[in-house]
């Protein structure tokens, strides 16, 4: 019987070595002769070359150094070239190693694409060797080489910015170059330099944007929008609601997450929402930044700044544009919900502030006592129940324009569900 069982025990054991057998990884060995045969595809030879850079050893950084050296393809050069950063930091010495193959393959290689890939790569390693060659690179003949190097440096900022000046060298361009794909590079480097902590770049931005006649007033506004530095804000916002150019507005407003959970953004822009009454084209720019910063803060606003919150969203059910009246519409469900859910006595509340839209409901088929969701429905979806958070439409979901009464009825009825559950 023991017998039995070992024989049984060794062909489970052999069949096991088998699976794994089948499906090892290759070698490097193998890997590299995919690589150099003549009869594989391109894919393969890729596809080679993406696995061989996963193994992040020191011999698989060794069997790509001769692509990125001699081979003869260009293809190939640029997708061992793509591959180096991923050997930052996983072996003793292998961002330096990975580095100075970098630095070869940008100053040697005869292939512009190559060279581009060769830059970028540099900016991801993140190793400080390159950096000297990056800042030299700003000022070459080609504009794409330009560019990129400008933009690598602003990558390296997120862990060198307080061990070498990027600043200087990133401005310095600004003071000299024409061509607009460099300008934007640089300041998309500039801002992500200021967002790692280098105080340098807010300050020169706002120096900028002291005069609307600046060559890069656009570019200057959306990256300081970037940056996200609280104190900056009242610039932020004095731009958004008096630049005569909408264009430079939507360009902040639409970057304006960097401010995280700083509740002032929340309160400022329902602010600016309530003195541009007029201005429906602004709105809906406004509203789209409120809309994100709404819900990271929320829970840290205090009564008055809630009521105050809503109220400026729900000025814009009169707004002309319906889709903007439904975007309020739904966010004002969503915050009067939670609201609703804290208050003692939520639906009888809402009744008695709009006895008439709840009436003339249909209710005949659903009793109001079935649910907060289907009564702020009625309110807001003239009693057709949607769920448009939640993914789900309906084509009779419009929301129609309100009346200014029913408006500040409903800021009544926000101050009343805000005040009975704090």
């Amino acid at each position: 019987m023991k017998k039995h069982l070992s024989l049984i025990l060794a062909f489970a054991l052999f069949s096991i070595s088998n699976q794994n057998l089948g499906h090892c990884s290759p070698s490097i060995a193998q890997l590299k002769e995919t690589i150099y045969s003549s009869n594989t595809t391109q894919k393969d030879k890729r596809s080679a070359i993406l696995q061989l850079a996963r193994l992040e050893t020191p011999q698989a950084l060794n069997a790509l150094i001769p692509i990125v050296e001699k081979n003869a393809d260009p293809f190939l050069r640029k997708e061992a070239v793509s591959s180096l950063a991923r050997f930052r930091d996983v072996f003793q010495g292998s961002s330096k190693k990975a580095g100075q193959i970098l630095i070869q393959s940008i100053n040697n290689d005869s292939d512009l694409d190559v060279r581009l890939e060769a830059i970028e790569e540099a900016g991801i390693l993140d190793h400080d060797s390159v950096i000297p060659l990056l800042i030299k690179l700003t000022q070459d003949h080609n504009e794409k080489i330009r560019a990129e190097s400008a933009y690598a440096l602003g990558r390296l900022s997120d862990t060198h910015y307080q061990t070498h000046d990027l600043f200087t060298p990133l401005t310095n361009i600004l003071q000299q170059e024409v061509s607009p794909l460099v300008i934007d590079k640089t300041y998309n480097a500039l801002a992500r330099l200021g967002t790692s902590g280098d105080k340098r770049v807010a300050k020169e931005f706002l120096r900028q944007l002291e005069s609307e006649a600046h060559p890069h007033y656009k570019l200057a506004a959306k990256s300081l929008a970037i940056i996200g530095d609280i104190s900056t804000l009242p610039t932020i916002l004095n731009i958004i609601e008096t630049s005569p150019n909408d264009e430079v507005r939507k360009s902040i407003l639409t970057r304006l997450r960097p401010f995280k959970r700083e509740k002032q953004v929340s309160i400022s822009l329902a602010k600016l929402l309530k003195r541009n009454e007029q201005d429906e084209n602004l709105h809906s720019y406004i509203f789209d930044a409120l809309k994100v910063n709404l819900h990271r803060t929320w829970d840290l606003l205090n009564k008055e700044e809630k009521q105050e919150v809503l109220q400026s969203i729900a000025a814009l059910l009169a707004h002309s544009d319906k889709i903007v009246r439904e975007d309020a519409a739904i966010l004002l469900n969503d915050y009067l919900e939670i609201a609703a859910k804290k208050s003692s006595d939520a639906l009888n509340t809402i009744q008695c502030y709009f006895p008439k839209k709840i009436i003339e409901a249909d209710l005949k088929k659903r009793d109001l006592s079935t649910g907060l969701r289907y009564t702020l429905d009625i309110l807001f979806f003239g009693g057709v129940p949607v769920y448009l958070v939640g993914g789900a439409e309906s084509p009779n979901n419009e929301v129609g324009k309100w009346p200014q009464e029913e408006i500040e009825q409903l800021n009544k009825l926000i101050v009343a569900l805000i005040n009975d559950n704090q």
